[in-house]
């Protein structure tokens, strides 16, 4: 799944983010996190149901999961209860944006999955992992 119309629509409806990119993005973001709140989608995985054709032809419902890693980094307090409360607000804003949209349109609409904190970092760096899905079908005939 190309994950840029994503990016793209982050990019341009989540005016809080810094920056906003894909996997390749994070190793440098990492170095010079000053571009906080930062947004990243990366692919998780495939899943593709059993074949619904017969003989040569091909119907495959694929299942697509996508995260988007957000990392916040609030210094205003020492407790990091600042960092939580930044992080929900960007999480609705995030999960307004794309659930119930279509990434293409033959994709079903995408919806939530699950979240769960990543790491916090030593320099005070929230890092949170949220899920998505979204499908298609795979076809050949």
């Amino acid at each position: 799944m190309d994950l840029n119309p994503i990016i793209d629509r982050l990019k341009n409806n989540v005016a809080i983010f810094k920056l906003v990119g894909g996997s390749a993005d994070i190793p440098s973001a990492e170095e010079r996190l000053l571009n906080h709140p930062a947004a990243f989608v990366l692919p998780l995985n495939e899943v593709a149901s059993s074949n619904q054709l017969a003989f040569s032809a091909i119907s495959q419902l694929v299942t697509v999961n996508f995260g988007v890693l957000v990392a916040v980094r609030n210094v205003s307090d020492a407790t990091g209860l600042a960092s939580l409360t930044d992080l929900e607000a960007i999480r609705r804003s995030v999960k307004t944006q794309i659930m119930g949209w279509q990434p293409e349109a033959d994709f079903e609409p995408i919806t939530y999955v699950s979240g769960g904190l990543l790491k916090l970092s030593d320099d005070a760096v929230l890092w949170w992992m949220d899920s998505f899905t979204t499908a298609y079908y795979e076809r050949v005939v």
